[in-house]
């Protein structure tokens, strides 16, 4: 089954076309799952494996495409113990706990249970911190700090359908112990494949500790340690274990034709305690005694070396005959990995079974460890880069033997740098990592012309990729934060977009919601009325307009009524009296004061004035006409098109359009987001800080004149600036033509401030002779141009060129009208270029020496034969870690005075030894050259 990132079912995958399941005892757990549909980054996958085990896998990354209309997906999930890497610890601690205790600190806070958790293999009590990790690592440290395995479980809930616990054990051992698995290797399985580690197989060990730190006479700490603790005292004087039995088929031959120890060492560097560190010392040379000696092969082919695949699980014991070897080698194995497919059958799973007993954190500390002694002897560095010396060979042996356990293959290529490749080089390898001066670059395929095509770059400055992989996005002090597992989005109070602080953004959202809320609830009154109650309104509406122009007419009737009947018995008592004149008078005016009230009644009844007695002066909503147009008056409508000279409307679908004046689409919206499109110029405000985009953005060079052009976004400030910060891309140079480059500047207030900017992307030269170009600079005023002598600043750059004519090269510098100082690596030439003073970080100068200094004057007299003087020499920063070993010589008109040092490996400096090894008295003064440099 399948569930979403909350745990809500989705139902089950029906088109499995491919299920890999990988599981070793190193911690992989991976399931590769290939399906006709989709599957999302963060949903579960759920089932019972063939054990009748539950599992649960959670998906981290996916690759879909398309084939024949139907979407297939590749999934890529972890057992969904990586969940706790999303949960950060920043500070527990355990005081002599044992590693249950441990466990159940470092799961506090998660939905994930402690299960059975047994004493240890290398200690049962310790002292453990948790700092600045995540759940995860925290797991895996307690696993480690006590010799156990992270095992996971999972029970459904009461109903069956979901998971409902999820249990972490920690055991001695994975799988059965008991080794009744029988496996005989022989050189006539050619269908097995055989790992033989490159490692020495070793039969006496070293065991080093934590280096002794070092005091003053005071006894106060100067900051450096010196020699490493052993366990020499609780080992009856040595410091060193080592297997006898192992001596007769490991050893190697000695000058008198005797079998000598393989001896190595190992270093502990947390380790404290000698007792502690004799027996993690036993424990590592009972891994190394014996050839590390791993083999791989599907079921039917285990079968027949006698090995049954049915109920194998990961970490059964067993027994392991390899008859290959000259003396039959008997080991005492494991079952390491089992890659099954979950829609195959049987016969396609894979086992591999060996002696390899490190977990995937311990490779990983190896492997540093190992890279740390290989840096230290960065002084026969030199003969390396040339391809010349022995230490050629130990180097790439050396890089091979870390890599490999990791089923990686290294090759140093001088000029060119490390390339580590899964597979060897004459076999095809399908992934590369390619080590360069001051970067790194992945691929995982070539192109057509069988170079690899390097997606993935690093370098001082930051990683550059077609995708990272992340969870949290977030400043410093994670006031502001994206979570790119959970969606959650979050900005500080104190936030500023487009001039508004994220506050108010949020205050105006609200009401913007509860408006959005109540428009909702009107449109489903709206809607809900219908069209008979729409009809009865627009009867009553007509019936009372009729009563109210009839109680219009009644009225107007009524008072010119009156009138006339007063006009009228005047009019009568006019005629008794015998005046006619009066009584004509009358009428007239009876006639014309009716006429005037009717017309002036008539006039008073406008749309207005009866659209306004219908809706209680427009409070109430409806229809209305005005200048023979007709009006709506509401606050909901309920409509299909809205459509105008230039725009169109269609509130069903969604679509949205505008033209220009001559008829071309400027603003497109379909409603689905599928095709959106606003052209021309763009901002987010008319004043203020806002943003402001264009297809047409132009830029400058100082102190150019090329007009560069292509899409760009101007971020503007609120007040004025000399140039506003941008993100512009560099479509076309008007001096080269048509290139692709994207430039990050971020502006500046006055014209002559200090100003930087970065480009990245392919470019031309002058003479249009093509080149990629990775550029960040920083000047002190930004108006001077780069090429002008007073110009100052520092630069970051890359550069590459399929011409052999254009410099490819990386560099580091700042400059000033004085010169430059930097490193420049320029592989066209093959030469490092290096410019500047000799200096050093407080405590850590890697080199450390001085210029000619009178080391030795014979005060008005002569240096005598043989004579002989020490003198000390003192490091201007005294090393904190490590220490210096140092050269010497003597500078003078004396060539009888041989000046070396003596006593070097110190951290505050070295003795320099003087002699006269001329046959007369020396009667000069001599001078003394010195350099030391700093060693782990």
């Amino acid at each position: 089954m399948i569930f979403d990132r909350w745990g809500n079912p989705l139902g089950d995958l029906p088109y499995v076309i491919k299920a890999i399941r990988t599981r070793a005892t190193d911690g992989t757990d991976t399931l590769d799952i290939t399906t006709i549909g989709e599957i999302n980054k963060d949903e579960r996958i759920v089932f019972k494996d063939s054990m009748g085990r539950w599992a649960e896998y959670l998906c981290q990354s996916t690759q879909t495409a398309r084939a024949a209309g139907m979407p297939v997906t590749v999934a890529y999930c972890a057992g969904s113990i990586a969940e706790l890497s999303r949960t950060y610890i920043e500070d527990k601690r355990n005081r002599n706990a044992n590693a249950k205790a441990c466990l159940a600190k470092a799961l506090e806070g998660t939905r994930w249970a402690v299960g059975t958790v047994e004493t240890g293999t290398i200690t049962g009590t310790a002292n453990l911190a948790f700092y600045h990790c995540t759940v995860l690592e925290a797991v895996q440290k307690t696993a480690d700090t006590y010799g156990l395995e992270v095992q996971t479980e999972y029970q459904p809930d009461p109903t069956g359908n979901r998971i409902g616990r999820r249990i972490i054990h920690l055991v001695e051992h994975r799988g059965s112990t008991n080794t009744t698995k029988r496996f005989e290797y022989g050189k006539d399985l050619t269908q097995i494949k055989r790992d033989i580690d490159s490692g020495d197989v070793i039969t006496r060990l070293y065991g080093w500790g934590k280096g002794i730190e070092q005091t003053n006479d005071q006894g106060e700490a100067t900051g450096g340690y010196g020699r490493k603790i052993s366990f020499a005292d609780v080992n009856h004087g040595k410091p060193y274990v080592q297997d006898d039995q192992a001596l007769a088929n490991w050893g190697i031959p000695g000058p008198d034709g005797t079998r000598h120890h393989s001896e190595a060492s190992v270093d502990f560097p947390d380790c404290e305690d000698p007792k502690e560190l004799l027996t993690l010392t036993k424990n590592a040379l009972k891994t190394r005694a014996t050839p590390v000696v791993s083999y791989t092969a599907d079921v039917t082919a285990l079968g027949q070396a006698g090995l049954s695949a049915e109920g194998a699980d990961v970490g059964d014991g067993v027994q392991i005959i390899d008859t290959s070897f000259a003396t039959p080698l008997r080991l005492e194995g494991r079952i390491l990995q089992i890659e099954e497919d979950l829609a195959g059958s049987l016969a396609d799973t894979k086992i591999t079974l060996g002696n390899i007993r490190q977990s995937y954190t311990q490779r990983l500390a190896a492997q540093q460890q190992a890279l740390d002694k290989l840096v230290s002897n960065s002084g026969a560095w030199n003969s390396a880069a040339g391809g010349t010396g022995p230490y050629m060979k130990d180097l790439i042996d050396r890089i091979n033997q870390i890599m490999n356990a990791t089923g990686g293959y290294a090759y140093l290529k001088p000029g060119q740098g490390i390339y580590v490749y899964d597979k060897p080089e004459d076999q095809n390898p399908t992934q590369c990592i390619h080590i360069g001066g001051g970067y790194w670059r992945i691929a995982d395929h070539k192109k057509a012309n069988g170079d690899w095509d390097f997606r993935s770059l690093a370098n001082g400055k930051g990683i550059f990729a077609d995708a990272i992989y992340t969870g949290l996005l977030s400043d410093a002090a994670r006031r502001n934060y994206w979570n790119l597992d959970t969606g959650e989005f979050s900005l500080s109070a104190s936030t500023t977009i487009a001039g508004n602080k994220a506050s108010e953004l949020a205050t105006t959202t609200a009401a913007q919601q509860l408006t959005s809320e109540a428009v909702s609830a009107a449109k489903k009154y709206a809607d809900g009325i219908g069209s008979n109650t729409l009809a009865s309104a627009k009867a009553d509406a007509t019936s009372k307009a009729n009563d109210a122009e009839a109680n219009a007419k009644k009225a107007a009737s009524t008072d010119a009524t009156n009138k006339v009947n007063a006009a009228l018995e005047a009019a009568k008592k006019a005629a008794a009296d015998g005046d006619t004149s009066t009584l004509e008078a009358a009428k007239s005016y009876a006639d014309n004061t009716a006429t005037s009230h009717v017309d002036t009644f008539e006039k008073a009844l406008t749309q207005q004035y009866i659209f306004n007695k219908l809706t209680n002066n427009g409070q109430l909503q409806g229809l209305y006409m005005a200048g023979g147009l007709l009006y709506v008056n509401a606050t909901y409508l309920r409509s299909g098109i809205i459509s105008g000279a230039r725009s169109y409307w269609n509130l069903d679908t969604g679509i949205f359009s505008m033209s220009d004046a001559n008829g071309v689409e400027t603003v497109h919206l379909d409603g689905n987001g599928g095709r959106n499109m606003l052209t021309g110029t763009f901002q987010t405000g008319t004043s203020g800080s806002r943003l402001w985009m264009s297809p047409r953005f132009k830029q400058k060079p100082i102190g150019g004149s090329a007009d560069i052009t292509g899409a760009g976004i101007s971020f503007i400030h609120a007040t004025d600036a000399a140039e506003q910060p941008y993100i512009a891309s560099e479509s076309t140079n008007s001096e080269v033509g048509e290139i692709s480059t994207l430039t990050f500047n971020g502006g500046r207030r006055a014209d002559t401030d200090p100003g930087a900017f970065m480009r990245v992307g392919s470019t031309k030269t002058d003479n249009a002779k093509k080149k990629s170009l990775f550029q960040a600079m920083a000047l002190r005023d930004y108006s001077v141009a780069v090429s002008d002598a007073k110009s100052s600043g520092a630069r970051l750059a890359a550069v590459a060129s399929p011409d052999s004519t254009v410099d490819t090269y990386a560099e580091v510098a700042s400059w000033d009208p004085n010169g430059i100082v930097g490193v420049k690596a320029d592989i066209n030439t093959g030469y490092l270029y290096m410019g500047g003073f000799l200096g050093g970080y407080t405590n850590r100068h890697t080199f450390d020496g001085s210029k000619a200094w009178k080391a030795w004057m014979p005060n008005g007299g002569a240096i005598s034969v043989g004579a002989s003087m020490t003198v000390h020499f003192t490091a201007s920063s005294p090393a904190k870690y490590g220490r210096y070993y140092a050269v010497a010589n003597a500078d003078g008109e004396w060539g009888g005075i041989i000046m070396h040092v003596k006593n070097t490996g110190g951290q505050s400096g070295w003795d320099i030894q003087m002699y006269n090894a001329d046959r007369n008295p020396c009667s000069v003064d001599m001078y003394c050259e010195t350099l030391g440099w700093l060693v782990k």
